[in-house]
């Protein structure tokens, strides 16, 4: 078998994913350069890899289980992402403790433990034997 990078493999490795990655900026530099269902599902292919791998960013795994949350999880969830991206905004390190990085960084992670606390509340539950596939995904992610 030929890995994606081109070397003989038995199986997918991480470096499967980084050349994935480096194909998917190529194919995605022009537009129109490749034909356009091709480039969906390489990215398709790239999104499963990367969830495979279980290599998404906080905010993306995130957003994968927000459909399955409640109100106040929910609620916890969009004030954790609104102070995540004003945080990101401060992006010289130089800059920051003058731009309140040291308060936005804790508020983070205030709202990153209230999250935390209130996903591992509803996991206390457990499933019910009709759980949606949603729940179930949202758990195993969680865990």
């Amino acid at each position: 078998m030929v890995g994606i990078g081109g070397e003989s493999t038995e199986s997918v490795a991480t470096e499967d994913l980084i050349a994935t990655e480096a194909m998917l900026a190529r194919i995605t530099r022009n537009p129109g350069e490749y034909n356009e269902a091709f480039v969906e599902q390489f990215r398709i292919f790239y999104n499963e890899l990367k969830d495979f791998f279980n290599a998404g960013s906080l905010t993306e795994q995130l957003e994968s289980i927000k459909d399955s949350l409640d109100g106040k999880t929910l609620s916890a969830f969009s004030l954790f992402l609104e102070c995540k991206k004003s945080l990101d905004k401060v992006d010289e390190p130089s800059n920051f403790l003058k731009k309140d990085g040291d308060d936005l960084l804790m508020k983070a992670l205030q709202f990153l433990s209230s999250l935390r606390a209130l996903l591992v509340k509803g996991l206390e539950s457990g499933l019910r034997n009709d759980a949606p596939d949603a729940a179930i995904a949202m758990r195993q992610k969680i865990f």
